[in-house]
C-alpha cells in the first residue's frame, strides 16, 4: 500500500518502510512482551492473594485426606508448604512488577502504538490533520509527507523521553532552578542603579569639584607620644663628671 501511494518519491517510500513500519514492528513486539508479563503478574497476585487466606483457614483442620495412611500432621505440613510457595510467588510477582514498572509500560506502550497506527491511517486517507487545513492546500501524499514525518518522530521522542530521559531532565531542571535562585539572591543584594529618563541614550560626564584644604597651625608634640627619660640627680652628675675631667686639671 505504501508503494502504491501516488506522489511519493523513492526516498519518502524508504522512510515509510524502514522507519515508520519498523517503529510499528518494534512497538508491537514490546506490547506483546509487556502484555504477557502484565497479565501473568496480575493473575498470580490476584489468585495468590485469594488462596493464601483460604489455605491458612484449612491448615489446622482435623479432617484427614481421602487417601489411606495419610495422617493429619502430614496434611498440615503439605498445606503449610503450599501456602509458603503461593505467598512467595505473590511477593515476587509484586516486587518484579514494581521494579520493572510493567503496568506503567504496558499502558503507555499500547497507547503509543495505537496512536502511531492512527497517524498512519489518517495520512493514508488524507483526513484529520492531513486534510490540508493547516497549509490551506489541496492534500496529497507529497505535500503532507513532511507533516506526517514530523508527528511520527514527535511521538517516538515523547516515548523515549518518558522511558529514559525524564530522570535526567528533572535533575537538570532542579540544578537550573537552584542556580537561578542563587543568582536572584546575588542580584537582590546588589544596589540598583537607575539612569534618569532625560539622560538615557546620552554620554554623560560626572565632574567632582576639588575642595581646598585650609592650612593648619597645629603641631604634634613628640614628647607627648615619646616622653623623655628623667634627668639624673646633681650628685650623680658631679660624680660622673669627675671621671670625665682630664688628668692634669687635678694638679
Amino acid at each position: 500500500m505504501i508503494r502504491t501511494a501516488d506522489g511519493l518519491t523513492v526516498q519518502q517510500q524508504h522512510f515509510m518502510e524502514y522507519r515508520y513500519v519498523e517503529v510499528l514492528k518494534e512497538f508491537k513486539a514490546r506490547c506483546q512482551f509487556y502484555a504477557g508479563l502484565f497479565h501473568t503478574f496480575r493473575t498470580v497476585i490476584t489468585v495468590g492473594s485469594l488462596l493464601v487466606p483460604a489455605l491458612l483457614s484449612v491448615q489446622y483442620s482435623s479432617k484427614q485426606d481421602s487417601q489411606p495412611g495419610q495422617t493429619a500432621s502430614t496434611y498440615q505440613i503439605e498445606i503449610y508448604w503450599i501456602t509458603w510457595v503461593v505467598s512467595l510467588l505473590v511477593t515476587m510477582s509484586n516486587g518484579v512488577q514494581a521494579l520493572l514498572k510493567v503496568d506503567k509500560k504496558y499502558f503507555y506502550l499500547h497507547t503509543t502504538y495505537e496512536q502511531l497506527i492512527s497517524e498512519g491511517w489518517q495520512y493514508l486517507q488524507l483526513t484529520g490533520r492531513y486534510a490540508g487545513q493547516l497549509n490551506n492546500t489541496r492534500p496529497s501524499y507529497r505535500n503532507q509527507f513532511i507533516l506526517f514525518a514530523h508527528f511520527i518522530e514527535k511521538i517516538k521522542m515523547r516515548q523515549v523521553e518518558e522511558e529514559y530521559y525524564k530522570a535526567l531532565e528533572s535533575h537538570h531542571s532542579g540544578t537550573t532552578a537552584a542556580t537561578a535562585q542563587v543568582a536572584g539572591r546575588q542580584d537582590d543584594s546588589a544596589p540598583a542603579v537607575s539612569t534618569p529618563p532625560e539622560l538615557k541614550g546620552q554620554s554623560t560626564t560626572i565632574s567632582i569639584p576639588m575642595v581646598a584644604v585650609p592650612p593648619t597651625n597645629a603641631t604634634f608634640e613628640t614628647n607627648a607620644l615619646f616622653p623623655a627619660p628623667p634627668s639624673p640627680s646633681t650628685a650623680v652628675q658631679s660624680f660622673v663628671d669627675s671621671f670625665l675631667e682630664p688628668a692634669g686639671t687635678g694638679k
